[in-house]
């Protein structure tokens, strides 16, 4: 599989948007923790474990053992879309987060252990919203995506992300538990 995958199917700019503003109206931002690396990055948590809104629902990595686990959060129970969305595909959701980058934010640069093609957990986001001068860098090559694009990045390669814009960057972040079935269905898209 390639480091950065658009795949063939698009989903409604409009009614993520207007998931996006429900999702805005019934909860608030949560900023992930710096670490000296990120800079006006927050989430929305959509689903989690037990439905559980807090810091440790945007951050923590969990474990596939979990996935039975994950209900809707109040916000997640108010995204109509986001839901079809992510009940569409061949396997058990994990997190799924509204996950934005302010104007002038950053992810500084790192690797995540946890998602990819071949492992437990296949992350898939979706851009809501985006600006020309969001500059993503994977394996030292620029991702442009789009609204309404679905996308797996291979980010067990170095990556980073800077806000160059005036206006945010929000992204649906939609984690999965990973198999054949959610790879073969994903190729299928291709």
């Amino acid at each position: 599989m390639q480091d950065a995958v658009r795949f063939a199917t698009r989903h409604d700019v409009a009614r993520l948007l207007a998931d996006l503003a429900a999702a805005v109206e019934v909860a608030r931002w949560i900023e992930k923790p710096a670490k000296d690396r990120y800079f006006e990055w927050s989430a929305i948590p959509l689903y989690t474990q037990y439905g559980a809104v807090s810091s440790a629902a945007v951050d923590l990595h969990v474990p596939v053992t979990m996935a039975g686990d994950f209900a809707p959060t109040p916000a997640g129970r108010a995204c109509g879309h986001v839901r079809e969305i992510v009940d569409a595909f061949a396997a058990a959701r994990l997190r799924v987060r509204f996950m934005r980058l302010g104007p002038g934010g950053r992810i500084g640069r790192h690797r995540d252990r946890q998602y990819g093609w071949e492992l437990p957990i296949l992350r898939l986001h979706v851009p809501v919203v985006t600006n020309p001068d969001v500059e993503l860098l994977l394996a030292d090559r620029r991702v442009v995506m789009a609204p309404g694009e679905l996308w797996y990045l291979d980010t067990t390669k170095e990556h980073e992300v800077v806000n160059r814009g005036a206006t945010e960057r929000v992204h649906l972040v939609i984690d999965l538990v990973n198999g054949p079935a959610l790879r073969e269905q994903l190729t299928g898209w291709l």
